[in-house]
């Protein structure tokens, strides 16, 4: 689901986990993020031996934010079989702790992992179980994200009609935030479009979303340009699916967001095609191709 855009993941998927904090039963101060990255320092290569300190590190301060904070550093360094084993010793002292809030935050940061790994069940049922705390709390803020990421990964298991039932819920607890609405708009859109092949009213959300967007000059801006170019397409509106195209190069290129521009091309290679501008359509697509490679290479 390449153009969804997601609380905890966006996408491309960007990507924040519920956060932690000071509210501890426990006595203590937790660790600091100084004395984590020393370890990671020190044994850059050697995983065991960091996984022994680190365990032995959270055991000394024995508090649930240390052990959030060491499964945090491991989710941004790509190590998300250590970030998940400190998440879930997180949540087990929360637990225990009767601090429920916060439990239901690392069972949404377990998700969040268990999304990337493509455990989708597994992420489904972490977030059914934080929802229900959220929702006793009235936590709506958190609310409404649970129910945006069930919609990713209800997209991600081919159950539209469920994605799009959770994100009209997460939609309505959405008051005063523009850009979290832009954002559930994109994807109420991306079901109307990819699963459901209802145009007209992919059109109707994307361009909700394009107008906050653009009165935001945000950063997601040309991705949903491109969304209503490849609509356009899909309806055979080679004239919008170009307009379309020509602001998201713009937009992308003002923006210097270089990481979008090879799927922009590859409509605009598909909009030559229609026009049956063969040599610009082979040019384009080689340039789109070189600029997914190079990105690729970038996050490898």
């Amino acid at each position: 689901m390449k153009r969804i855009l997601s609380t905890l993941l966006v996408i491309g998927f960007l990507l924040h986990l519920f956060s932690c904090d000071n509210s501890e039963k426990r006595t203590g101060k937790p660790v600091s993020e100084e004395e984590l990255n020393k370890v990671f320092e020190t044994y850059p290569e050697n995983k065991t031996k960091r996984f022994e300190l680190f365990n032995k590190i959270a055991s000394e301060y024995g508090n649930a934010e240390t052990y959030s904070k060491i499964a945090v550093l491991h989710y941004n360094k790509g190590d998300l079989e250590t970030a998940s084993y400190f998440f879930k010793k997180a949540a087990q002292i929360y637990l225990s702790d009767s601090l429920m809030i916060k439990y239901a935050e690392q069972l949404a940061n377990l998700s969040v992992i268990y999304e990337i790994l493509g455990l989708y069940p597994e992420a489904v049922e972490n977030y059914h179980k934080a929802l229900e705390i959220f929702k006793q709390d009235r936590d709506v803020v958190n609310t409404s994200k649970i129910y945006n990421n069930l919609g990713v990964l209800y997209q991600h298991l081919n159950q539209p009609d469920k994605a799009l039932a959770v994100y009209k819920k997460s939609l309505s607890l959405i008051k005063d935030d523009s850009l979290l609405l832009a954002s559930r708009y994109n994807n109420i859109a991306t079901v109307y479009e990819e699963s459901l092949n209802n145009y007209d009213s992919a059109i109707y959300y994307y361009t909700k979303a394009y107008v906050v967007y653009k009165s935001k000059n945000n950063s997601n801006l040309p991705v949903v340009e491109n969304n209503l170019a490849n609509v356009y397409l899909l309806k055979s509106n080679i004239a919008k699916a170009n307009l379309f195209v020509k602001r998201a190069i713009s937009d992308a290129k003002r923006l210097d967001l270089k990481s979008h521009m090879s799927k922009i091309l590859r409509n605009q290679a598909r909009i030559f095609i229609a026009e049956n501008k063969i040599d610009s359509a082979e040019k384009t697509l080689i340039e789109s191709i070189n600029l997914a490679r190079k990105f690729k290479d970038k996050n490898t």
